[in-house]
């Protein structure tokens, strides 16, 4: 059976005609599909399942990443928080070193 996110990616590849495109194996490489495909979509209406199977993957992916709460952040300046906030989701390959 295809996963949830399989599925809206199916559902959105449909929308726009794009139903040879390939979906990759790699979950992290969905995820990317995914975005993109949202990117792209003009508003228009769904079904009710798609809306149903969307809110359940995207709760799921609250679940495993978490929110980050201001007073959990320690200022480095008055005001640097937004900063920081970028800086904790940003993956770590992706992070310059910076020296405080």
């Amino acid at each position: 059976m295809a996963s949830r996110l399989e599925y809206l990616i199916d559902v959105l590849k449909s929308e726009q005609g794009l139903t040879e495109l390939e979906i990759p194996e790699k979950v992290e490489e969905q995820e990317v599909l995914y975005r993109a495909l949202q990117n792209v979509r003009y508003p228009a209406p769904v079904t009710a399942d798609f809306l149903y199977q969307q809110d359940r993957y995207l709760q799921e992916k609250l679940v495993e990443k978490g929110v980050v709460d201001l007073k959990d952040l320690t200022p480095i300046l008055p005001n640097l928080y937004l900063w920081l906030l970028v800086w904790r989701l940003m993956p770590l390959s992706m992070r310059p070193t910076v020296s405080f």
